[in-house]
């Protein structure tokens, strides 16, 4: 996994690099031929790879009715509600992602327009910046390689987040084109990217039941599906009453950061000792007593 994860960074990272030197040598019609290019590719290379003949294995129909299976998928869904609220430390850290995802989505979709509009970057400026970013995930991935055990890992998880937001509030206040500033803040903000990323499913992984684990999952992925639509609505909703972008972006971010101080000062997660791992078979056995 860490392989895989690795490869998409370094891909991701050249990317911005490749796009930003076709832009300054081609029009944007052009370029886009290079999806359809790489989709033909990618075609070719699926007629002619033989995939091995699996195993056809006939199941009862009566099993997989569509309304028993939208039954048992809301079922599922709520018991995996359910698990995450009986948890509270776990309640908190999904919220924690949920205000990450939702408060930095305004700030990560108006990049390229406040780096346009008020630094008057070129497109391979800011192809460059955000290269430096998957730098940054990059040393991370290779430092929790070296690094196995974080510790206290819930200061760690929270003080990322913190930092991450106050690295959006370092951006927005930059000094007019301060490539450099803005270029190590991005660097750190990938690097501490990967430290959510890594921390979060060891968390929920050390501390949710095995049998209930897809399901906390589902609703992990579900809420990270959803909250790109929730808050674009909210931000085109916000914009007709603030037409100042950055006044938004500025708010969003204090608002980031003052969750992060209330959510591991007053809710008292930090007093949680994670490390031990001791809470599965207490909340295994509340849960089947509850059922």
């Amino acid at each position: 996994l860490n392989l895989f994860y690795f490869l998409m960074i370094l891909t991701q990272m050249f990317a911005p690099i490749f796009a930003g030197i076709l832009l300054s040598a081609f029009p944007i019609n052009q370029i886009l031929w290079v999806d359809v290019i790489g989709i033909g590719i990618t075609i070719i290379l699926l007629i002619l790879i033989k995939i091995p003949q699996v195993k056809e294995i006939r199941l009862r129909t009566k099993d997989y009715k569509l309304d028993s299976f939208i039954i048992q998928y809301f079922k599922q869904f709520i018991e995996g509600f359910r698990t995450i609220i009986m948890i509270p430390s776990i309640l908190i850290l999904f919220g924690a992602i949920f205000i990450l995802e939702f408060l930095s989505f305004p700030f990560n979709t108006c990049l390229s327009y406040y780096f346009s509009v008020l630094h008057d970057w070129s497109v391979f400026e800011y192809a460059i910046i955000s290269s430096i970013s998957f730098i940054g995930m990059i040393i991370g991935i290779i430092v929790f390689v070296i690094k196995k055990y974080w510790n206290p890992v819930i200061l760690i998880f929270f003080l990322s987040m913190f930092l991450i937001f106050m690295g959006n509030l370092v951006i927005l206040l930059a000094p007019y084109r301060s490539l450099d500033l803005i270029g190590i803040t991005f660097f750190i903000k990938g690097f501490l990217l990967v430290l959510i990323n890594t921390i979060f499913p060891t968390l929920i992984q050390s501390n949710i039941p095995r049998n209930r684990l897809g399901r906390v999952s589902a609703i992990y992925f579900s809420i990270t599906s959803f909250v790109p639509f929730f808050a674009s609505f909210l931000f085109t909703v916000l914009l007709f009453f603030i037409s100042d972008i950055i006044l938004i972006l500025l708010l969003t971010t204090i608002m980031g950061i003052l969750s992060m101080i209330v959510l591991y000062v007053f809710t008292g997660i930090r007093n949680i000792k994670f490390e031990n791992y001791k809470v599965l078979d207490n909340i295994e056995y509340n849960y089947n007593r509850i059922n």
